[in-house]
C-alpha cells in the first residue's frame, strides 16, 4: 500500500480537467500581492502540501491514515461522481439528484473542501467552538473547572504536535447536523455560452473569510446553491456573467488554475493591475 507524503487539498482529478494538450495546467500564483507568478505544471505539484493530513499517533510516529483511508478514497469517489455530472450536462440533461447524491455533493465538494484546506484553524475557532471543546473536556474530566480547562487550552495551543492532532481531528470529524442541512439544498449548475470557460479557485472561502458557494467542476461546469427551487437546474451564463463569476473566483484565490492563458492574463490585468508575461 502506498504511503503518500504529498497531500492534495483539491483532487487531482478535478484539476486535470483544465489540462492542455501537453498534460499540464496553466497556473497563476498570487499569494504575495507584490509578485504575481505564472507557470505551467503537472497537477501533482500544486494545491498540495507535505504531510498536510498526517498526525502523531500514540507511538509517536507520523500517521498518514487520514490521507490514505479517508481523503484518497473520497477523491476517488469525487472523480467518478463529478465526471458523471459533467457527462450528463454535456448531453443536454439536468443531473437528477436524490437526497443521497445531494448529500455527497455538498459534503465532498463544499463541507470537506473547507475543512481540508491548509489554513490556521485556531485563528478561525469561534467562541462557540472553543466552548464545545471545553464541554467535551469537562465531560471526561468533571473535576476540572472551566477556567482551568481554558487556561490549559491556551498552553496546549502553543504545542505544535498537539495542535497538529487537534486540526486533524477537526478535519476527520463529520458533523451530521451540518451535512444533513446541506443535503436539503438543491444544486444550480452554471454552463457558459459560446465556448467560454470557468477557472478553478483553490478555496471555497470568499475574500471576506466567509464560505462562498461557487464550485468549479470543470471548465464548462460551475455549481452553486439553488434555494429558489426544489430540484437541480441548469442555467446558461452570458459572456458578461461568466466574466463576473470568474472575477469572483479569482479574487478569492491564492492559486488559480485555467486552461486558457489568455483568460488568466486578462484576469491578472483586470484584478491585479499587472501585465502578465506567459512566454
Amino acid at each position: 500500500m502506498s504511503d503518500p507524503k504529498n497531500h492534495h487539498f483539491i483532487p487531482q482529478s478535478i484539476m486535470g480537467r483544465w489540462a492542455t494538450e501537453s498534460g499540464q495546467v496553466n497556473v497563476v500564483m498570487r499569494r504575495d500581492p507584490g509578485e504575481i507568478r505564472y507557470f505551467c505544471t503537472n497537477t501533482k505539484n500544486i494545491n498540495s502540501q507535505k504531510d498536510l493530513y498526517s498526525f502523531i499517533d500514540f507511538s509517536g510516529a507520523l500517521n498518514r491514515s487520514l490521507e490514505t483511508d479517508f481523503y484518497a478514497k473520497l477523491d476517488g469517489s469525487i472523480a467518478s461522481f463529478t465526471e458523471e455530472i459533467i457527462s450528463t450536462i454535456s448531453a443536454g440533461e439536468v443531473p437528477a439528484f436524490d437526497k443521497k447524491a445531494r448529500r455527497f455533493f455538498w459534503q465532498a465538494l463544499y463541507y470537506n473542501a473547507h475543512k481540508r484546506h491548509p489554513r490556521p484553524y485556531i485563528e478561525d475557532l469561534s467562541e462557540a467552538q472553543i466552548a464545545e471543546i471545553v464541554r467535551d473536556v469537562k465531560g471526561e474530566m468533571p473535576e476540572r473547572s472551566e477556567h482551568q480547562i481554558r487556561a490549559d487550552l491556551l498552553v496546549r495551543f502553543q504545542d505544535e504536535e498537539y495542535m497538529r492532532n487537534v486540526v486533524q481531528l477537526s478535519r476527520a470529524t463529520q458533523t451530521k447536523e451540518v451535512v444533513d442541512a446541506l443535503s436539503e439544498i438543491p444544486v444550480l449548475f452554471y454552463i457558459p455560452e459560446d465556448g467560454r470557460e470557468f477557472i478553478l479557485s483553490d478555496t471555497v472561502i470568499s475574500e471576506s473569510g466567509q464560505p462562498a458557494c461557487a464550485i468549479s467542476l470543470g471548465p464548462s461546469v460551475c455549481a452553486t446553491t439553488n434555494y429558489r427551487a426544489s430540484h437541480e437546474e441548469l442555467r446558461l451564463l452570458s459572456r458578461v456573467e461568466v466574466r463576473s463569476l470568474n472575477e469572483q473566483l479569482y479574487r478569492r484565490s491564492h492559486l488559480v488554475v485555467g486552461r486558457s492563458r489568455r483568460l488568466l492574463k486578462s484576469l491578472v490585468k483586470r484584478i491585479d493591475g499587472v501585465r502578465l508575461q506567459t512566454e
